[in-house]
């Protein structure tokens, strides 16, 4: 059995393993200390027994392997704020397209055709056997229907909307909390995928000093662009080309794609 880690969750967990302080470990060896003390104090007033000093011997690794140090570890925070799972059990030997989910669609509004590059890429992607990682802003409800891509009174916000709105499953959506923008989510996890890019317009410079990644080629990012009705992806050849119009008569994914 291999320790190198399978998954993301697996490797993402190894990093929040923290090993205890300093302090903490000399606080634990005081303690046992002490009531290796006690307990030979107690022997000796008890039963006026000379072999006190080896009781209290003996009694120190007893209390060392009852009360182990032990590592702390906490869940790392995109594993934390995955609402469906998605990230935990993502194979890091899978090639991965991680799409900046609300930024394509804005290209797609600029250009009059909505949410149809994104769902376009992500097919087109997930048929040459990328895993889908779709990060979107917590806004993505209210601009979708703002721009009517959901119904106006659709109720409580659902990911099916996503799904049905960009033809993606439950399972490649990861809607980040309000307050905080995906750009941070999506360098992280690109960051622990070894075989991944980012499809997305953005160059995420605010992060550049934080992930070397950004800085060191431009090979973790492939751009979006719309040319005669073509979808075209920076440093990507698609055999055929990828058209817009093809997409448009398309039929909806079937239900079985939703959670």
């Amino acid at each position: 059995m291999t320790n190198t880690p399978q998954t993301l969750g697996e490797a993402l967990n190894r990093l929040t393993i923290t090993p205890p302080a300093p302090w903490h470990i000399a606080l634990r060896r005081l303690a046992i200390l002490l009531v290796s003390l006690i307990a030979a104090i107690f022997a000796y007033k008890v039963f006026q027994h000379k072999a006190a000093p080896l009781i209290a011997l003996a009694v120190t690794p007893l209390l060392s392997m009852l009360f182990p140090l032990r590592h702390s570890q906490r869940r790392h925070w995109l594993l934390k704020l995955d609402r469906h799972g998605l990230l935990q059990h993502l194979q890091l030997d899978a090639k991965t397209a991680v799409f900046d989910g609300s930024n394509i669609y804005h290209l797609g509004l600029k250009q009059n055709v909505g949410p149809l590059p994104l769902r376009a890429l992500a097919d087109r992607l997930r048929e040459e056997g990328y895993r889908i990682v779709c990060f979107f802003d917590a806004n993505i409800y209210f601009t979708l229907r703002d721009n009517g891509n959901i119904p106006p009174r659709s109720g409580r916000f659902h990911p099916n909307m996503l799904c049905d709105a960009f033809g993606l499953s439950a399972l490649e959506i990861y809607v980040v909390p309000k307050g905080v923008q995906a750009d941070k989510f999506i360098v992280e996890t690109l960051s622990h995928l070894p075989i991944s890019f980012a499809v997305t317009n953005d160059r995420f410079r605010d992060y550049e000093a934080q992930y070397s990644l950004l800085r060191e080629s431009n090979d973790w990012r492939k751009g979006v662009t719309l040319k005669g009705g073509t979808i075209q992806l920076y440093q990507h050849r698609f055999n055929p080309p990828l058209e817009l119009s093809a997409q448009k008569r398309k039929t909806p994914r079937p239900a079985g794609r939703r959670v």
